[in-house]
């Protein structure tokens, strides 16, 4: 019996020394351990605007890069070289330029003969309507030119306004005398650092094929989490994170604003939440869907 009761005294004596503390740490009783995954917040997509073929790769998932920095060459395929053919082509304002020309020179000698006109009308030997008839003519033959050269300006303005945004469609490569440029180069649209590459020498690629992405150096871990957990959370609550590719480091987690509802998952799942962690002090490079985990003491 005193055997019993020594022991009911020590299990008893545990019982209130947990219970001491809890109260004294209460964060180690409502630690949260969340797992998740890496995001980029902020990233752009590299898409070729010409269908062709992959030649070079000069940028690999982790480099960094500037902007306007090129991440690979492609060969047009030849419909696409045609179609930047046509659109170039100058043979429409080569005609005009003729048609221009022509009209000039009626102009020219509608005013000469103008000019007789009106010393044959002094000298009595010629008619005021014949010179009329003629003065006449010369106003519709200048109508015509103003027109023309008007038509001829615009023409030119939308031939250069198409040069500039082929030469930008194709990355800066020149377009050649015959304008059936070969090649093309995708650049990066801003600095940081190439986060995605779906592509690789001699690929096919079709018109418009994401082939790159180039995200800033932020880093966020994205976690789903409980309704129960959800309401313990709020924004700028400080964690450490670890991520699994970078094992034996912990990173500095600050939790950014909550969103407002939960994710509909149907009728029958239960209620969750996506929450950002923002990731400081983090100098390298992780791709995006490693997972990671965020201890916070709550």
């Amino acid at each position: 019996m005193q055997r019993m009761k020594a022991l009911f005294r020590l299990i008893l004596g545990a019982v209130f020394l947990a219970a001491a503390l809890c109260v004294a740490d209460p964060g180690r009783a409502r630690a949260m351990d969340l797992e998740g995954r890496i995001t980029h917040p902020w990233s752009l997509e590299v898409r070729n605007p010409y269908a062709g073929t992959c030649v070079e790769v000069r940028a690999d998932i982790g480099d960094t890069v500037e902007a306007g920095g090129i991440l690979a060459v492609y060969r047009l395929d030849n419909r696409d070289r045609e179609n930047i053919q046509q659109t170039l082509s100058e043979s429409e304002l080569r005609s005009r330029q003729g048609e221009l020309r022509l009209l000039e020179a009626q102009g020219r000698e509608a005013s000469a003969r103008r000019d007789k006109l009106r010393e044959a009308l002094a000298a009595g030997v010629e008619s005021q309507a014949r010179l009329e008839a003629n003065n006449a003519n010369v106003e519709l033959l200048e109508q015509q030119i103003s027109s023309l050269r008007a038509d001829i300006q615009e023409l030119a303005a939308r031939l250069r306004e198409d040069r500039d945004s082929i030469r930008e469609d194709l990355g800066g490569a020149p377009i050649p005398a015959d304008n059936a440029p070969r090649e093309a180069f995708l650049r990066s649209p801003t600095a940081g650092v190439v986060s995605g590459q779906e592509i690789s020498p001699r690929d096919e690629m079709p018109k418009g094929k994401l082939c790159f992405r180039v995200a800033r150096s932020i880093f966020h871990v994205s976690c789903r989490i409980s309704a129960a957990d959800y309401v313990r959370l709020k924004a700028g609550d400080v964690g450490r994170a670890t991520i699994q590719s970078l094992p034996g480091e912990s990173f500095e987690a600050v939790l950014l604003p909550l969103p407002l509802t939960a994710e509909d998952k149907g009728p029958n799942a239960a209620a969750a939440y996506e929450v950002e962690f923002l990731i400081r002090g983090l100098d390298r490079f992780v791709s995006e869907d490693v997972r990671a985990r965020v201890n916070l003491a709550k």
